[in-house]
């Protein structure tokens, strides 16, 4: 999905996972492809736009809203 149909994919980590990723610890054969990248700055460009991020938020909240709910009913989560 990142990719809309070009195959592209992405990580999110913490500083402290990354920190012990050394140069070449992580990485893949077509890593750094420039038409890939061209791609994931162009979505990341439509994804980082307020009306996106909002409904990043209004979406988070309903998600969160739902689970407790049916925690309240069925006590599934610690």
């Amino acid at each position: 999905a990142l990719g809309s149909g070009f195959p592209l994919s992405a990580m999110l980590t913490t500083e402290d996972i990354a920190s012990v990723m050394g140069v070449g610890t992580h990485g893949t054969t077509y890593g750094g492809n420039p038409l890939a990248c061209a791609v994931g700055n162009a979505a990341f460009d439509l994804i980082n736009t307020q009306a996106v991020l909002e409904g990043v938020s209004e979406r988070h909240r309903w998600i969160v809203d739902e689970l407790q709910a049916i925690n309240q009913t069925y006590a599934v989560f610690s």
